[in-house]
């Protein structure tokens, strides 16, 4: 058995789902059992997640006591997520696109001003930074093994379409939209931020599910979640098995080389 609690923002609903599902499933015998519990960053009861001054951040202590109510194995953050979506969702005034440096092979979009990478990267990152701080103070509150769930990958157009009610102005949103393409370009850069920073702090980083991506690096139908930038439960299933995986492997490395 594996127990695990989990914090963070707006993704980690199908997380939490994925993992009743999973508790729920005829398991083989194999199969490891898991017991999680998931705290909503966002519940009132938790704000300000982050207490203190900017040089000595710490936790809420309601979350603090999380923390250590147990003898969990490890901790599960799902911070943030959605900041490509604020750049990708609806294409900007100035249509723009970007080089990506990791992927320098994928196409332009013809007539798009081109910017700098790095320029986007900042943009990006000041979207990010109260995720980035939430989860080095996170680090800095435990000795337990931490892990960030990559953001699931975007959404396809169309679906994102089905839900205009979400973004104000459907008729400008729909003119409006950016291609798809620079959208997963934002998913990627917006990933590889979130990586670097996890590497720097001692956070473990998990790539989404391959499974659930398509050839265009877009989510795959089963993973499309109720909304237009969420996930559903069944691509939260597919996240905490190979969150289990992971957990698992990273325990009989430490077991070699101790």
């Amino acid at each position: 058995m594996y127990s695990f609690v989990a914090f963070g923002h707006s993704h980690i609903v199908a997380f939490a789902k994925g993992a009743y599902d999973y508790q729920a499933a005829a398991l083989p015998p194999e199969a490891p059992r898991v017991e999680g519990r998931f705290l909503y960053l966002y519940d009132p009861a938790y704000n300000p997640v982050l207490q203190g001054p900017p040089e000595a951040l710490y936790l809420n202590p309601k979350l603090s006591e999380h923390l250590t109510e147990r003898s969990w194995d490890f901790v599960v953050l799902v911070c943030g997520g959605n900041e490509h979506n604020v750049l990708g969702i609806v294409r900007n005034k100035r249509p723009f696109d970007f080089v990506l440096s990791s992927a320098p092979d994928l196409p332009l979009q013809p007539g798009y001003e081109l910017v700098p990478e790095a320029l986007i990267r900042e943009v990006l990152k000041n979207f990010m930074a109260e995720s980035l701080r939430t989860m080095q103070t996170f680090r800095a509150a435990t000795r337990l093994p931490v892990m960030q769930l990559e953001p699931p990958p975007p959404l396809p157009n169309h679906r994102v379409l089905a839900y205009p009610r979400e973004f104000v102005r459907a008729t400008l949103f729909r003119k409006n939209i950016a291609p798809e393409l620079i959208r997963y370009k934002l998913w990627r850069l917006e990933s590889e931020i979130y990586s670097s920073f996890c590497d720097e702090f001692g956070i473990a980083y998990l790539h989404a599910p391959r499974s659930m991506m398509d050839r265009n690096g877009m989510l795959v139908e089963a993973g499309w979640g109720s909304d237009a930038t969420h996930a559903s439960p069944r691509y939260g299933l597919e996240v905490v098995k190979d969150a289990i995986d992971f957990y698992r492997a990273q325990m009989e490395e430490t077991q070699v080389h101790s």
